[in-house]
């Protein structure tokens, strides 16, 4: 760690210390076992194609999921910066080259960052460079999904800026990527909008509704059972959702269906608006269609009774061509997202909460996985990367006052 001067540095965190509100985030740490039920051990039910379902021809070949930790963080880098950094006016000051020019605005000023750091001048390059490397190995994303820190953000955006589709490809702001909630028994920080996150140049997605929403988080008790549940449940929804239109019509209950299965459908109507393909990209295809084609639905368009299902899937075969079905996914988190994210689909089992505090510990800034559609209907493994890590040293702070002793 960096100190600048006069800075303390923050106390160590070892394994097995509970994390305080006091202090930043992203540390291993440990939590009593809250053995109650959690709210994700009800996966998502699979969503089956409806025979009258259009081929929209999905992306060929096996999926990939790519699952990357942030890069180097200012506080853990600086230690404590905030009050050094900013003055009386909440104006920022960089004290060192590896800080950010500038920070972005916030409505929760300065100390909004003491939870919601930053990234180093070295973690965007970090994040650039894994980007870059990316696209030089032929990896295209088609999904990007991020956890709502500021510091995963900033690294979302930095790959994307590497692969060349930062443009193109909007990120969908998922706060159930976040990090364990034992890390935080007081509160949760409080992040940035999404109005101020586009403000500070990020493309993410306003219209995005998260597979597990803010309130869910907040004033939650977290076993780390619990955490690995919430994890396998999003990535089972992310890939549920990005797989297919076919399954996206279905869960938006424009197939047709009678009785209970009617019933059934209309109760999971709203996890399609969870889907890339979502209502407004919808009313967007039939607004461009021909009004003597289409007539605006007079009733409910969640209802399966208003015919609005043939007019869906009319407009979804005048633009299979611009449509993105599979295909790779990104997610960006913390340390742990890497495990979490990626250990129960693979068809292993939760670690206790000693075992994921010991194995963060041998996940660095921007460390990636990928794991690999298996041959098996439904399966998936870890497989290579086709590209190489980023490795760099520590490097200390230099003071040019050596010279004169």
């Amino acid at each position: 760690m960096v100190l600048l001067p006069s800075l303390q540095k923050p106390p160590s965190l070892g394994v097995g210390e509970p994390l305080s509100s006091s202090k930043p985030s992203d540390a291993t740490s440990d939590s009593s076992e809250d053995k109650t039920a959690s709210v994700y051990e009800s996966h998502v039910e699979p969503l089956d194609k409806p025979d009258d379902a259009p081929d929209l021809g999905p992306i060929t070949g096996p999926r990939h999921i790519f699952i990357i930790r942030h890069g180097e963080r200012v506080d853990f880098t600086f230690g404590t910066w905030i009050p050094y950094c900013f003055d009386e006016a909440g104006e920022y000051m960089r004290k060192d080259l590896n800080m950010p020019k500038r920070v972005p605005s916030r409505s929760t000023g300065p100390q909004g960052f003491f939870k919601d750091c930053p990234l180093t001048n070295v973690g965007v390059l970090q994040a650039t460079l894994t980007g870059e490397a990316m696209k030089e190995a032929g990896v295209e994303i088609h999904h990007v999904f991020c956890s709502p820190s500021l510091r995963c953000v900033q690294t979302c955006t930095g790959v994307l800026t590497g692969l060349g589709q930062v443009e193109e490809l909007a990120i969908a702001i998922e706060p159930g990527l976040f990090e364990w909630l034992a890390w935080y028994p007081d509160s949760l920080p409080e992040w940035m909008s999404g109005k101020e996150l586009l403000a500070a140049g990020h493309n993410v997605r306003e219209d995005y509704k998260p597979f597990v929403r803010l309130e869910e988080l907040t004033d939650c008790r977290e076993s780390a059972d619990q955490f690995y549940m919430r994890s396998f449940y999003l990535v089972q929804s992310v890939v549920k959702c990005t797989a297919d239109v076919g399954s996206l019509v279905k869960a938006g209950g424009f197939s047709q269906l009678s009785g209970d299965n009617r019933d059934r459908r209309q109760s999971q109507g709203h996890r399609f608006l969870n889907c890339p393909l979502h209502m407004f990209t919808c009313m967007a295809m039939l607004r461009v269609l021909s009004h003597d084609e289409l007539k605006k639905p007079e009733k409910d368009i969640y209802s399966p009774d208003t015919g609005f299902q043939t007019q869906f899937v009319r407009a979804v075969s005048h633009f299979e061509k611009s449509l993105t079905c599979g295909g790779n996914i990104l997610l960006v988190g913390h340390a742990a997202t890497l495990d979490v994210c990626s250990r129960q689909l693979v068809g292993g089992v939760p670690r206790t909460s000693q075992e994921m505090t010991r194995l963060i510990q041998k996940i660095p800034y921007c460390s990636l996985v990928s794991i690999k559609e298996a041959a098996e209907e439904g399966g998936w493994e870890l497989s290579d990367l086709p590209f190489p890590p980023v490795t760099h040293s520590n490097n200390m702070r230099f003071d040019w006052k050596v010279l004169l002793t």
